[in-house]
């Protein structure tokens, strides 16, 4: 019997499941996860645990707290990072708007052509979500599932990339 295969197969996907509610990120939920059975397999052996879900259960609290920690503490310093970079400078404002604009063009390729074309349709030719589907000969329920899926791409991709913006900024800052 493996106990480190057992106990992984009858836990997995309750405890991806908390953390994905959570969290809100499956690709990190996934990691946690992992991450939660290498703490229990590298801290506890079998015969020394009495009740293997408390432990798995406080294991993955605890690393859903840090995660939330390491996140605030992120925020913190990045709107600390933003104050120090000076917004009133025009010549900022204007790498900032450039920097800006192309991580949005980026992320935008991350979009499929149906994505991209309902998107473009509501957000730059302000059409309804009835007027996209009358157009594309799809049902408004279908456009509305292709913007939700379009949004969540766009926000994750800038989320994840957003440090770059300030990493540019404050290399920017540094020469002017």
């Amino acid at each position: 019997m493996n106990w480190k295969r057992d106990i992984y197969k009858e836990y997995q996907d309750k405890i991806y499941g908390f953390i994905l509610f959570h969290i809100k990120s499956e690709e990190l939920a996934l990691d946690l996860t992992h991450d939660v059975f290498v703490r229990l397999y590298a801290s506890y052996t079998l015969d020394k645990i009495d009740n293997i879900e408390s432990v798995i259960w406080t294991i993955t609290r605890n690393r859903i707290v840090d995660h939330h920690r390491k996140v605030a503490h992120s925020r913190k310093y990045r709107e600390y990072l933003w104050g120090q970079v000076n917004s009133t400078n025009p010549i900022m404002n204007h790498i900032e708007h450039q920097e800006t604009k192309a991580l949005f063009k980026a992320a935008l390729t991350k979009l499929t052509p149906q994505q991209w074309r309902i998107y473009n349709m509501a957000r730059e030719k302000d059409l309804s979500y009835r007027e996209i589907g009358k157009e594309l000969k799809i049902s408004p329920n279908t456009v509305k599932n292709h913007m939700v899926q379009a949004l969540r791409i766009l926000r994750t991709y800038l989320r994840d990339h957003q440090e770059d913006i300030t990493f540019i900024l404050l290399l920017s800052a540094a020469i002017v």
